[in-house]
């Protein structure tokens, strides 16, 4: 019965995909478990277990932007069925990954002294997607959670310019000490 469950985690889980090479052009995750569902709860406890346990650092970065592409994709799927609630919720939590994303970035980049290109990529590849979905569902809620979302909204354009200026701050060469 345990071993059913793990199953269906890992199954739901999209764990496939975190080995799959970066596709060259992005898509759109397939949600199969709705933050809605009474099960989610395991999926976000999966979710966290994989984040401590992915040891690279440039795997966890895609981890964050996979994770933050399923909520945000969920969130949508939610508030179309009418729950704001939980739909905002997701949301919020899907930018927060993207949040996250940023601040691994800044971390790989103080060590190493460069930025993967690669990640930074998928990352700007997203970053449409994310505000598209957000711009869809905002004038399908009320007008709180439509302030909220604006939020969140703002969330994101300010993670994607952050990410921007990392990358202009590694691109401009640094004057020479003498």
């Amino acid at each position: 019965m345990l071993f059913i469950l793990f199953a269906g985690i890992v199954y739901f889980s999209g764990l496939p995909a975190a080995f799959a090479q970066t596709p060259q052009t992005y898509q759109a995750p397939e949600v199969k478990l709705l933050p809605n569902n009474s099960f989610y709860k395991l999926q976000l406890v999966w979710d966290k277990l994989s984040l401590l346990f992915t040891k690279d650092s440039a795997k966890r970065a895609l981890k964050y932007i996979e994770l933050a592409d399923r909520e945000l994709t969920g969130a949508a799927k939610v508030i179309q069925l009418g729950d704001n609630a939980v739909g905002l919720h997701s949301a919020f939590r899907g930018e927060h990954y993207m949040t996250q994303f940023v601040n691994e970035i800044k971390r790989m980049a103080d060590e190493s002294g460069s930025l993967d290109t690669i990640i930074i990529k998928r990352a700007h590849d997203a970053y449409p997607y994310h505000q598209q979905l957000l711009i869809g569902v905002i004038g399908k809620t009320s007008a709180d959670t439509q302030t909220d979302l604006q939020k969140i909204l703002e969330f994101s354009q300010r993670n994607e310019t952050e990410l921007k200026n990392l990358e202009l701050e590694f691109s401009t060469p640094k004057p020479q000490e003498e």
